[in-house]
């Protein structure tokens, strides 16, 4: 058996620090951002109503993503994009506009629920968004810039990452004490890390063989699902932001793929 080549060796290794970059970017860099948009005076209150940015505020503006992704992915993946298309992305993000605020307006008691921001609040808000649609985007450029790698390998590599980074993150803030770790945990947290592990592959699959914006749109279109879903289980009353919101996304699907 032949050694491996000196280029393989650097190629590999380099390759394996490009997966450094989303991972530590998209943890620390969106997980310290929502940290600080919850903190007053210098810690995590648990009454919402005295955060920086208040929980009905980030529901709404967290749709910015949107737009950063798009913009990220013509910088990066450097795939031009027509003016129609990019008219198409705006629906888009209205439809996410439309979709959180009519979920907060669904709400049986809407009598606290405020729409407001400081200075700070949006500015922090503005980088959350960005650094998510550079996560994205940059993870699609090296899986695809990778095409030799299998992607199986390529998620094994990109998720051993992450469990170390969040792994230190826990017992940084657990104060070093692991046996704090399953603590809340029950059939439903196992339930939700289970999909969530397979909302990752899927991810993954589409960075690879297809783009952020179809990745968008997917999301887009899940609402769909998920408000049935919410009508069927907890009797959900659809009113005029969810149709606004659907009528926005099946408009945004046929002018971004219309040639």
């Amino acid at each position: 058996m032949h050694p491996p080549k000196r280029d393989d060796v650097e190629h590999k290794t380099k390759w394996m620090l490009f997966l450094l970059v989303p991972t530590g970017v998209l943890i620390y860099g969106s997980h310290s951002v929502l940290l600080n948009l919850s903190k007053v005076g210098g810690i995590v209150p648990f009454n919402s109503t005295s955060c920086v940015v208040m929980i009905e505020t980030f529901k709404v503006l967290s749709n910015l993503k949107t737009v950063s992704t798009a913009l990220f992915y013509w910088l990066i993946i450097r795939r031009r994009m027509t003016s129609q298309q990019w008219f198409a992305v705006f629906l888009l993000l209205l439809a996410g506009v439309a979709n959180s605020y009519g979920g907060l307006h669904s709400q049986e008691d809407t009598s606290n629920m405020q729409i407001q921001v400081d200075s700070r609040g949006l500015a922090l808000m503005s980088i959350y968004c960005c650094i998510s649609g550079l996560a994205g985007v940059y993870t699609e450029y090296i899986l695809k810039k990778h095409q030799e790698v299998s992607l199986s390998l390529q998620n094994v590599l990109l998720y051993t990452y992450g469990v170390a980074f969040n792994l230190v993150g826990f017992l940084w803030t657990s104060g070093f004490q692991p046996s704090s770790f399953f603590q809340g945990f029950s059939v439903w947290t196992v339930i939700i890390i289970v999909t969530q592990a397979f909302n990752g592959l899927i991810m993954s699959a589409i960075f690879k063989h297809g783009s952020n914006i179809i990745r968008l749109f997917i999301i887009a279109s899940a609402m769909g699902v998920t408000t049935i879903l919410s009508m069927l289980l907890f009797s959900l009353q659809l009113n005029l932001y969810f149709y606004c919101a659907f009528g926005l996304v099946i408009i945004s699907l046929v002018l971004y793929h219309k040639r």
